[in-house]
């Protein structure tokens, strides 16, 4: 059993570091830099990504490109992100990446994000590009009370900025470094200084996070091994064939990345463990039969991975959580023969760890019968970790689950 431990692990892992590598192509646009626009489809990798490269094919069947800040002018997504090529200072460095357009008007707002920090930049008419900034500095005191200032540095260049708006002012004294906060600034600019024509506004709508809902049914084999003494000697039992149900809350927050989600899953069923020992000694034989009988509930939480297109798409997550043990009515039957009589005695003390972390890893399929709703099976492996008493048992499951996502 621990090979087979072995082995699914090590194809969990294998599917992961696959799955994280794939693409993700999207409709959208380039701009070269002699301005001609070629339609196609684009790779969608997340913010740090899109901004080192766009990577670009006219179709399905065609080769794919690969363009860095520079060799083209801009492209963007139909569904709305819209990177341009630029130089821009960040940290004292000049450096040339594709940042994404926020808003286009009056002032020009972007954004770029590195694998520090997120960076928002402005540009006015004349073509300079500031990065608005507000640096944190602890001060501690001589009682070791610690205080901290900002800078708020991007409230000074926003006033210098819209200098030409004082109804504008009031609001650049609240302004946060955040989407919403620069892009309705921006727009209440805008709309102050130029009556005659909307700016436009590329950020992409996505819901702060997105809550998913999924029944589910499955069957498990399980095992157990059972530690007797403090010697540590295992007795195995027979399989354990038992269904059970559950619910999975797959959480996502799409801001962050569409094909990774945290999951929470709760999953309980039933355990029913046969075992048999026999101890022979010169004065005796005693038949040992073990019978365990248990309730159990899963409490899991777990990354998942989806990849990103067609009708069937496959699936990988590894997590962990608590295993619990709601009800146990276990009981172990003594038979002792000796000499020519058989002495038959039932005891109840084969203990169960009510509380233990459990290990999880699962490779699967969605089918998507439309763009949210699918119905999902999966392979799924527990380890439930044992702890070391004079007497303990380990619990190890396999199995398979179906759910459907509303």
């Amino acid at each position: 059993m621990r090979t087979i431990r072995i082995v699914f692990i090590l194809i969990a892992f294998l599917t992961l570091q696959k799955s994280f590598s794939q693409s993700n192509f999207k409709p959208g646009y380039i701009i070269s830099n002699s301005g001609d626009t070629l339609s196609g489809l684009i790779d969608y990798r997340g913010d740090i990504k899109n901004s080192n490269s766009c990577v670009y094919k006219a179709d399905e069947k065609s080769k794919i490109v690969t363009y860095k800040p520079g060799d083209i002018r801009a492209y963007w997504f139909i569904e709305g992100k819209y990177y341009i090529s630029r130089t821009i200072q960040i940290n004292n460095l000049s450096i040339t990446r594709f940042i994404e357009f926020l808003v286009d008007g009056i002032a020009n707002l972007y954004y770029y994000k590195d694998s520090w920090s997120d960076h928002y930049l402005i540009e006015k008419d004349d073509g300079r590009i500031l990065e608005l900034t507000n640096e944190e500095k602890e001060i501690f005191l001589e009682d070791e009370r610690k205080f901290v200032m900002r800078s708020n540095r991007h409230i000074g260049i926003l006033k210098a900025t819209f200098r030409d708006c004082n109804e504008i002012q009031r609001k650049v004294n609240n302004a946060k470094l955040t989407h919403k906060s620069l892009i309705n600034i921006v727009k209440d600019y805008h709309s102050y200084i130029c009556k005659d024509e909307e700016c436009i506004v590329y950020e992409k709508k996505l819901s702060l996070i997105t809550i998913r809902i999924t029944p589910f049914v499955g069957y498990n084999i399980s095992w157990i091994r059972y530690f007797m003494d403090e010697t540590y000697s295992p007795l195995d039992f027979e399989y354990s064939f038992n269904p059970s149900l559950g619910l999975i809350l797959n959480t996502m927050i799409p801001s962050v990345n569409e094909k990774i989600t945290l999951q929470f899953e709760a999953e309980a069923g039933k355990y029913y463990f046969y075992g048999y020992h026999k101890i022979t000694e010169t004065a005796f034989i005693e038949h040992i039969d073990y019978h365990i009988h248990a309730l159990f509930l899963k409490n899991l939480i777990s990354l998942k991975y989806t990849y990103p297109k067609g009708k069937f798409r496959p699936t990988a997550s590894i997590g962990g959580g608590i295993h619990s043990i709601i009800k146990n009515s276990s009981r172990r039957v003594s038979e002792l023969e000796l000499k020519d009589m058989v002495y038959t005695n039932e005891f109840h003390d084969i203990p169960l760890d009510k509380i233990s972390i459990c290990g999880s890893g699962t490779l699967g399929v969605n089918y998507y019968w439309n763009n949210k709703r699918y119905i999902f099976f999966a392979l799924h492996y527990n380890y439930i970790s044992e702890k070391r008493t004079e007497t303990f048992s380990r619990i190890q499951n396999i199995g398979i689950k179906g759910g459907v996502c509303f």
